[in-house]
């Protein structure tokens, strides 16, 4: 999860955001992100994780928390 994390406030920090990230906080529906790094998020994950998009029924929801985002990569 740390890595998960540690992913989405170097993303946040490029914005100047510096809140802390909850693991459930709603990072795209809530425009704290937007889909340049939604993007880059998905890039991430296929190398990182080996997560295959095109195998999965995509919708934002699926990365907009930490949390979600943590179940695709198991």
């Amino acid at each position: 999860m740390q890595k998960i994390l540690d992913f989405f406030q170097a993303r946040l920090a490029l914005r100047g955001d510096s809140a802390q990230l909850g693991a459930d906080e709603s990072l795209f529906n809530s425009g704290r992100l937007d889909s340049l790094d939604a993007m880059e998020l998905i890039v991430w994950l296929e190398q990182e994780f080996g997560v295959d998009f095109s195998r999965v029924d995509f919708s934002l929801d699926l990365i907009d928390t930490p949390r979600n985002v943590l179940a695709l990569t198991m």
